[in-house]
């Protein structure tokens, strides 16, 4: 999707607004106290509907979000070769917190999609496991995910080093004023100065336009590179692992668009067929690309693991159609 700078710059103002709102309702839950990542994330949840709405007023399309409960979980513990054969390493770590995904569509053949995944901390916060995550995010070594995936191994990187598929999005906690901008509060970088900092806003503006982000491939028709397909089954294990071990979460939110008479835009069709889980449908007029997400919620209604956050662009509308109360 192609994006002028005047709209560039309205979406990220947009998306600046939710994201000052949101850190603002946590700072008010916890008083004088710190602000967690969990916490910041389920706030998110509560409220995304706001930016749902208003990007779908200035680009009409789609973007909502669902989670999987991955908190310290999947675990991906590097492979070290040795002349006894490969190991694993002593620790393990979380593959991270945030799923961004970009999946974009026209009336024929396969989508496009991009992805980033982010691990997120706060800055005021300590975190025994920090070392692991930053050698996961700035060396990407020849990892697995512990189980139920332990034979797998997975390389994502020519050779050891930070790639555009994944960022640190650091917090930044401890400037407590409001007005703070939420550009400056939302600060991606990669630890040791590996990548320039940037804005997380603008990080998820830009992967609309192919500018972010690393590809996930759709057109298994045609040859990949190799660790193009290892990023495509990573982020796929994630979500895998997520339905194997029921960490899912709730699907959000308003992505309603009425359906054309004429039967000529792409179609995001839901399917529920169980309480447990949701299918949804990309159509187009050449295929159908299921999407299946679970909709378990914890004891408390929310899902407070991974955020998943799906933005569907199109050069035509994309209607969905709810066939929620269809048993299938």
């Amino acid at each position: 999707m192609k994006l002028n700078n005047n709209l560039r710059e309205r979406l990220i103002e947009k998306a600046a607004t939710y994201f000052s709102d949101v850190y603002n309702k946590c700072q008010e839950n916890v008083g004088a106290g710190k602000v967690s990542e969990k916490e910041i994330i389920i706030k998110m949840h509560e409220e995304f509907e706001t930016l749902s709405n208003a990007w779908k007023t200035e680009t009409n399309n789609r973007v909502f979000m669902t989670s999987f409960f991955t908190h310290l979980q999947p675990q991906v513990v590097e492979v070290i070769q040795d002349s006894a054969g490969p190991k694993d390493a002593k620790k393990g770590c979380e593959i991270g917190d945030i799923l961004v995904i970009h999946v974009e569509m026209d009336q024929s053949g396969f989508p496009s999609s991009n992805s980033l995944l982010y691990q997120v901390k706060v800055t005021d916060t300590s975190y025994k496991d920090f070392e692991i995550q930053e050698k996961l995010y700035t060396e990407w070594p020849l990892f697995r995910f512990k189980n139920p995936y332990s034979e797998e191994t997975y390389n994502v990187v020519d050779e050891p080093g930070a790639h555009e598929g994944a960022r640190f999005l650091e917090i930044h906690n401890e400037i407590k004023d409001v007005d703070y901008p939420s550009k400056n509060r939302y600060r991606v970088n990669l630890p040791n100065g590996s990548i320039e900092e940037s804005s997380f806003i603008e990080q998820i503006v830009d992967i609309i336009q192919f500018k972010e982000g690393r590809k996930i491939i759709t057109d298994t028709t045609t040859p990949a590179l190799p660790i193009d397909q290892s990023w495509t089954e990573t982020v796929h294990k994630v979500i895998d692992y997520a339905h194997a071990k029921k960490y899912a979460g709730r699907l959000e939110r308003s992505i309603g668009a009425k359906v054309s008479p004429k039967g000529t835009m792409l179609l995001l069709e839901k399917f529920r067929c169980c309480p447990k889980y949701s299918i949804f449908s990309l159509k187009n007029s050449d295929n159908n690309y299921p999407i299946t997400f679970h909709n378990n919620l914890n004891e408390n209604g929310f899902n407070n693991g991974m955020l998943v956050i799906l933005i569907f662009s199109s050069n035509s509308e994309i209607a969905f159609v709810d066939h929620s109360m269809q048993k299938s």
